[in-house]
């Protein structure tokens, strides 16, 4: 069938070139594009965002949703991880250095930046006092603008400077990222005419980009302005939106090269009801766009002053340090190599710890028991997937995962925790209590044995995932689940 598609997909006609959309549709992202082109530029603005009211639980995100969320209310002061009131960014480069970094602003953030050269690159977070200063050091500033792209995020949070994919001297904003608001454009695609109609006060042009597999951008372009005024995204079905921007008040910050200083950005979430969605806009006012900068003193007043402790990810392995600058890198490149030789050895001793379990993939799981349960009684699995997290209260990097099981299983995940014996269940039930997890926890009663629930769990924190047959579909850290979830690999939703 795949084959058929393809050669289908091959051979079938292109539609005939629609040349004023081509026109359109390129000069967009060709006046976004000059923006790499600059040899200097300096960014700040203002942000914040909230969950639009009156948008909170609806049952299909459309085009009237996403616009009606444009000039819907937020909360000036929203709740904890309902919103963030005003915080700054800051995003620029000259001919050598690049220098990203966010602020508190009126909000509860701390101070982060990223910034750097082609051959050297730093993080540095600290408290809004300037307090707690934490420095990462690596092999160029490339690597941390890479790691956003990998990760869906990203270090730019003008949506402008994102409209058009953009290649920088310090990396790309690639296909599928946070990076880019659209696709790359690849051989195949073409631009398309919609009916005009007016968006952001303005009589607009709509183009749309497309190909066989789909849609990928809809600009709305103002007839008297020549700017983009809107863009949506789609993420892969004729439908289904990814995310709607308004872009105001452009204005020249160099001769030819025009920038919006307000834009709006619309995206939708799950819904805290069941089987709805809820809107969100982000805002961003812009305080700078400038030409021309010079980044060498504020580059300098973020290094490292003498003596600060830096994590240097340059080599082999991460090893901590004082920061000295007259220090050889071949000394701190021989503490990473001895690091790395035993990190190998613990990477074998974890292996072996886990191979028991893998052997369980694609097995029944083990029947729980009745008794021993704390926050709540023996679930009923039947037909369900479910995840599996073994954990102890004298186990440090287990309270991390807790806050994270607590939240999935408000979102209808079926989480079950077991707890090695040895613990009095009332000490593990206060802290399934005063976490309020929301999901029962298994007291094994094995003594002396390396099993909890007849499992062999030797590693905690720890977590298998069952599938919806009641076979055990995969293993691994909570990090790695997640990963794996998101990766489309494994899902923890009933089929």
């Amino acid at each position: 069938m795949l084959s058929i598609m393809l050669v289908l997909s091959l051979t079938a006609a292109r539609p005939p070139i629609d040349p004023a959309a081509e026109r359109i549709g390129a000069k967009a992202h060709a006046d976004a594009a000059v923006l790499q082109k600059l040899p200097r530029f300096d960014y700040q603005a203002r942000h914040r965002w909230g969950y639009v009211e009156g948008l909170r639980a609806v049952d299909q995100v459309g085009l009237p949703e996403l616009t009606k969320a444009l000039d819907g209310k937020i909360a000036e002061k929203p709740k904890s991880g309902e919103g963030m009131t005003w915080y700054e960014s800051g995003f620029g480069w000259d001919e050598t250095r690049f220098l990203q970094d966010t602020r508190p602003g009126e909000s509860i953030l701390g101070i982060n930046s990223r910034f750097g050269t082609r051959t050297d690159g730093w993080s540095r977070d600290e408290a809004a006092d300037h307090s707690g200063k934490q420095f990462t050091r690596r092999a160029g500033v490339g690597r941390y603008w890479r790691e956003a792209g990998e990760s869906r995020g990203i270090l730019v949070e003008s949506s402008y400077l994102r409209l058009t994919p953009q290649k920088w001297w310090w990396g790309e904003s690639h296909r599928g990222t946070g990076q880019s608001l659209t696709h790359r454009l690849f051989a195949g695609s073409w631009w398309v005419t919609l009916p005009a109609e007016p968006f952001a006060g303005e009589q607009c042009d709509v183009v749309e980009l497309t190909n066989w597999g789909g849609r990928f951008q809809r600009l709305w372009v103002g007839k008297a302005s020549g700017r983009v005024r809107g863009v949506l995204t789609f993420y892969s079905g004729p439908d289904d939106y990814g995310a709607l921007v308004r872009f105001d008040d452009y204005r020249e910050v160099t001769p030819g090269v025009w920038v919006p200083f307000t834009e709006a950005h619309i995206m939708s979430h799950s819904s805290d009801t069941k089987g709805k969605s809820q809107l969100l806009r982000a805002e961003s006012r812009v305080t700078v766009a400038q030409t021309g900068t010079d980044l060498a003193a504020r580059y300098a007043a973020l290094l490292p002053e003498l003596g600060d402790t830096v994590q240097d990810q340059r080599f082999a392995a991460a090893v901590n340090k004082k920061y000295d600058p007259t220090r050889p890198d071949a000394d701190i490149q021989a503490k990473a190599d001895a690091a790395h030789a035993v990190q190998l050895e613990d990477a074998k001793f974890v292996k072996e710890l886990i191979a028991p379990i893998g052997l369980l993939v694609g097995k029944p799981a083990l029947p729980l028991p009745a008794d021993g349960w704390v926050g709540g009684k023996r679930p009923d699995l039947a037909g369900k997937p479910y995840l599996l997290h073994f954990w102890a209260t004298w186990c440090g990097p287990c309270k991390d995962d807790l806050p994270q099981l607590a939240e999935l299983a408000a979102k209808g995940v079926v989480v079950v925790g077991l707890h090695p014996s040895g613990t009095p269940a009332e000490d593990v039930a206060k802290v399934v209590a005063d976490r309020k997890l929301g999901y029962p926890t298994l007291v094994a009663a094995e003594n002396g044995r390396e099993t909890v629930a007849g499992y062999p769990a030797a590693m905690f924190p720890y977590c298998i995932v069952v599938d919806a047959k009641g076979s055990v579909a995969a293993h691994g850290t909570l990090h790695e689940i997640r990963l794996m979830i998101g990766q489309g690999a494994l899902t923890l939703t009933k089929p």
